[in-house]
């Protein structure tokens, strides 16, 4: 006797049956569904496609009963499903699903069910995210799924996220020159709002999803009208953080930072754009306030010098005034690297403003090579910068000859610490600098 076939229908039943344990229990209710939930995927893993024969029945069945058990035991099982059959013997009953349970979604009055119903949504968008946009399925669902993001947090949890897969399936069309009609500017607009709710503590995860999922989402945008208008946005909602208290808004700021310094990379600003000069003023006066740099503030930095390009040398003495800041802290990984990306940037742009800080630079970047305890992965930065800072700033770094040759012997002798991949990044630093 096969196991599958007694021990599949025996959990599937398990779900119907959840309601006859008191959840007040060691093995009440919940952690039924959550121990059935968890031997249901992990099936489905093993069997794959094999998986479908017992699962299209009943998620069948059970996503149209009237019985709010049954609909939670066919949602769970449509969830647990995806994790095992390919996308090709999914897609049929996938497209079909889902107008189903985003109906649920919207029109449930039942938390339980909305939370089940999400779940099963985000899945659909990590597995199979083609799904969505078939036509006309995409327009009748996508308003319901937008309206969906200010849900109650334990459901908008799971629709930002869904707006995060969605946002990384149409990315990658896009890497593959396919072209993708779709604005998502609405969409956007409510990730936005979303992440300056009201929130419980518990629920301060929703900011960090939120804000990634507009970040995703801006990178669908080919529109340089779009862009620009996000551009002055994420400013003007940058300013509207000195109104929100705490932890909250030191996330806030970090997801608009991260998302305005994905948008710089994309956007081509107009000649004297007054927009520049307010987002350098504003990344300025952050630091000032917290009397510090941050990682985010830096990676924004080195974002408008690559978007402005020689028209940024205005800032540039302001700049290199926090970038030192940053770069004295190579002890701090995450700052430290935002400072060396931020140079890179700067050296590409304003190779003549550079030149000035190439000596300290580069001396202290080859003493951290030097360094037997110094973090390795660093290192590998480390090397890859220099040889970018080589590439932007060209002649300008001959009077550093001598001292990026020792930097070349120092990682060389010190090889026995240095992991190969290191070495190969070595090399074409070398080559960056030779040509």
């Amino acid at each position: 006797m096969e196991v599958d076939k007694v021990l599949v229908p025996a959990l599937l039943q398990n779900l119907l049956d959840a309601s006859k344990y008191d959840d007040s229990d060691e093995g009440g209710e919940l952690n039924i569904i959550s121990s059935t939930r968890s031997c249901l995927i992990s099936i489905a893993e093993t069997m794959k496609d094999g998986f479908l024969e017992y699962a299209i029945k009943f998620v069948g069945t059970y996503l149209l009963s009237q019985n709010l058990l049954e609909l939670r035991a066919g949602l769970i099982t449509y969830s647990c499903m995806l994790d095992g059959p390919s996308p090709k013997s999914l897609a049929q009953l996938v497209t079909q699903a889902l107008p189903t349970i985003t109906e649920i979604l919207i029109k449930s009055n039942n938390l339980i069910l909305q939370e089940e119903a999400s779940i099963a949504l985000e899945r659909t968008a990590e597995v199979i995210p083609q799904a969505y946009f078939q036509e006309p399925l995409f327009s009748n669902i996508s308003e319901g799924l937008t309206a969906a993001i200010q849900a109650h947090p334990r459901i908008s949890l799971h629709i930002t996220k869904l707006w995060h897969n969605l946002g990384e399936d149409i990315v990658k069309k896009i890497n593959q020159n396919k072209e993708f009609p779709l604005d998502f500017s609405v969409v956007i607009d409510q990730l936005i709002n979303n992440a300056f709710r009201d929130l419980d503590k518990e629920y301060f995860i929703l900011i960090d999803h939120s804000l990634l999922a507009v970040m995703t989402l801006l990178l669908c945008t080919s529109k340089e009208e779009t862009r620009g208008k996000y551009v002055h946005a994420l400013v003007e909602q940058f300013k509207k953080t000195g109104n929100v208290g705490g932890e909250r808004r030191e996330l806030i700021q970090a997801g608009l930072l991260a998302c305005l310094q994905t948008l710089l990379h994309k956007y081509q600003f107009r000649t004297q754009d007054p927009v520049a000069e307010e987002i350098f003023n504003l990344i300025n006066d952050m630091f000032q306030a917290y009397n510090d740099v941050t990682a985010d503030g830096i990676y924004v930095l080195g974002a408008l010098a690559s978007s402005l390009g020689t028209d940024f040398r205005p800032f540039s003495e302001k700049a290199w005034i926090c970038i030192a800041e940053g770069f004295k802290k190579y002890d701090q990984p995450e700052l430290f690297v935002a400072t060396l990306s931020a140079i890179v940037e700067m050296a590409s742009a304003c190779p003549e403003q550079t030149k000035n800080y190439l000596g300290d630079i580069f001396k202290t970047l080859v003493t951290l090579i030097d360094e037997k305890t110094y973090d390795k992965s660093l290192k590998l930065r480390i090397i890859m910068s220099i040889g970018d800072i080589a590439l932007g700033c060209k002649d300008l770094i001959l009077p550093y000859v001598e001292t990026l040759t020792r930097m070349y012997e120092v990682a060389m002798n010190a090889a026995t610490h240095i992991p190969t991949q290191v070495l190969k990044k070595l090399f074409l630093c070398n080559i960056n600098f030779l040509s």
